[in-house]
């Protein structure tokens, strides 16, 4: 690598080489100023300007170099053609060679980065003369180079000569030694400062034939020199998802290169570079072959320098794995927690339930040993684990049981099934813990449960129990708060085919026993019972399976006596069935 020029001197040199090459280095530097105050002519001599190169805003003051009495002069100033490869003879015909149009003015100020040709006309066509000057017109800028730090107090410059425009730099290191370098050799040297330090570095880009005040020409740049790379220093690693964590870090070197490494198992190995300037003092993990729910990593940071220097590296810190899982339902829900942290430097777990510390666990490995109930799941906290070794935090995920997934509840016991007239009554027993809804099932004529209907209590009848079924099959599923689905519990089934079961005799005497004549229990489709008298008057009709006759009549009780009854309904398999007979009424 080139040094400065005080670094490159040979101490042990004669007195007699240093001379020359002293006298050598100040002939350079006088040539160099020279051509820097120089004035620049024209192509034939006839005017000058200052300076032919500069920063945008660049202002320019044509100067004739003979006196103009009554000949016009006027200027071509933002011309990009050159007038060397112009098809015309420009002494002939300038405006053919000119894209701009032409000004009488003295002064001009170049607002846009380019290359222009000035060109100046004195006199008219046909004879008049003409000159023109280059103008490089640059963006504003400072120096393009970077800057490190190393080992054993160097400093290494890395220029961009592609990038930048000037023809050499001015640097002050800042520790009282200064050097011109030259755009002629490497792009790359270190320097060395005598001890450890902050220094403040100038680095001043400087046009040989240019306009310097024009330019925002210093690049200035602050470093901290040392003997070895400073260790980095972890803070706290904190769990976000799956994917993600945060790790934070103190502020880093900008000077410096920075990479994290994980270790999942295996040792450690590269895992992403750390960008000082994005990212002083934190950094967002995000990998989707991550899983931190379920997986303990190590992570810790290298240091480097760009001089080969040997890496150093920041204490591990451990991320926690945590997990739950279903334990048990015993009048309330038990969640088993499941945890694992790297035994190397292990001492202690915190637990926290709803943001509460709650006890300290001293194993580094948990699978399933330790649980945590809840009534329901409304009751659910936000669950994580703490590790601090040597100052650094860890956290787990903030664990909320099952969130996001359904927890799939116990099944209640067979619900108790009971014809009705109009339908089948279905009673069922609560779960362990509340719930917010029933579903209820029935067997469809495929074999197939599907939902017919839901509950907010303990009972549903199922009023529309399709026809053409001899035997109807139930089963209920319920839901809690959290929209959980518990198993389905097993099934009941029932006969629904109706069967007509009356009485020879009833006795409407309010005591209790057969006081109303009516068919037995069953499902009766299209049902109509009519009852008649001796004199064959209609005293009683319905088609509700379940209204049975009173014994009245016109809003009077019935005579004793016999009657006659005539019922028709349509049985399991739709086919028509009729029933004629007498009975008793006695009081």
């Amino acid at each position: 690598m080139t040094r400065s020029v005080m670094s490159n001197l040979n101490q042990t040199s004669s007195q007699i080489l240093i001379l020359k090459l002293s006298l050598l280095l100040s002939f350079i530097c006088l040539l160099g100023n020279n051509k820097a105050n120089a004035q620049q002519v024209g192509v034939n001599g006839d005017f000058q300007l200052a300076h032919t190169a500069g920063c945008a805003p660049f202002t320019v003051r044509p100067e004739l170099l003979f006196a103009v009495t009554t000949e016009p002069v006027l200027y071509y100033y933002e011309n990009t053609l050159d007038p060397n490869d112009c098809s015309e003879n420009i002494n002939q015909n300038p405006s053919a060679c000119v894209d701009v149009a032409a000004t009488a003015d003295t002064q001009f100020t170049f607002n846009t980065p380019g290359v222009y040709y000035i060109v100046q006309t004195i006199g008219t066509i046909p004879t008049p003369r003409v000159d023109y000057i280059k103008v490089t017109v640059f963006e504003d800028r400072a120096p393009f180079v970077g800057i490190s730090t190393c080992s054993n107090n160097e400093a290494l410059f890395v220029f961009d000569f592609s990038g930048d425009f000037f023809d050499y730099y001015d640097i002050d290191f800042g520790d009282g030694t200064t050097m011109q370098y030259q755009k002629t050799g490497s792009n790359i040297f270190t320097h060395t400062y005598p001890q450890s330090g902050t220094y403040p570095i100038t680095i001043e880009g400087q046009l040989v034939t240019g306009d310097n005040a024009s330019c925002d020409l210093i690049r200035r740049e602050e470093i901290i020199t040392f003997d070895r790379i400073p260790e980095p220093t972890i803070d706290s690693l904190i769990i976000e998802n799956d994917i993600e964590a945060n790790i934070y870090y103190q502020p880093l070197n900008e000077l410096l290169v920075y990479n994290l490494e994980i270790d999942r198992g295996n040792g450690f190995e590269f895992f992403q570079p750390l960008p000082t300037q994005a990212n002083p003092n934190g950094f967002l993990i995000r990998d989707v072959s991550l899983d931190f729910r379920n997986e303990s990593y190590r992570f810790r940071i290298e240091a480097t320098d760009n001089c080969g220097s040997a890496s150093v590296f920041a204490e591990p810190i451990s991320s926690i794995a945590f997990n739950s899982d279903l334990s048990a339902f015993n009048n309330g829900i038990e969640v088993g927690l499941v945890w694992e942290i790297s035994s190397i430097g292990f001492n202690a777990l915190d637990y926290f339930i709803g943001g509460i510390f709650d006890q300290t666990f001293n194993t580094p490995t948990n699978s399933n040993n330790f649980t945590v109930s809840f009534n329901s799941c409304v009751d659910f906290e936000e669950l994580f684990l703490e590790h601090i070794f040597n100052g650094k935090l860890s956290r787990s995920i903030r664990l909320i049981p099952f969130e996001g997934e359904n927890l799939e509840l116990p099944p209640i016991p067979p619900p108790d099934a009971d014809l009705s007239g109009l339908g089948i009554v279905l009673n069922f027993q609560s779960p362990l813990f509340p719930a917010n809804s029933y579903q209820i099932l029935r067997r469809n004529q495929a074999g197939v449960f599907e939902q017919i209907g839901t509950s907010t209590n303990n009972t549903f009848t199922d009023s529309a129990v399709p026809t053409g079924i001899a035997q109807a099959c139930y089963a209920i599923r319920y839901v809690d708060a959290c929209g959980n689905i518990s198993e389905t519990s097993p099934e009941t089934c029932i006969t629904v085919s109706g069967l007509i079961r009356v009485p020879s005799a009833f006795s409407p005497n309010a005591d209790g026993v057969n006081d109303t004549f009516s068919v037995g229990e069953g499902i009766f489709v299209s049902f109509d019972m009519t009852i008649y008298n001796r004199w064959g008057t209609i005293v009683f009709r319905s088609n509700n399976p379940n209204a049975g006759w009173q014994g009245t009549y016109d809003g009077k009780p019935a005579p004793i006596g016999t009657y006659t009854y005539r019922i028709s309904f349509k049985n399991a398999d739709n086919v028509p069935i009729s029933k004629t007979g007498t009975f008793i009424l006695i009081r």
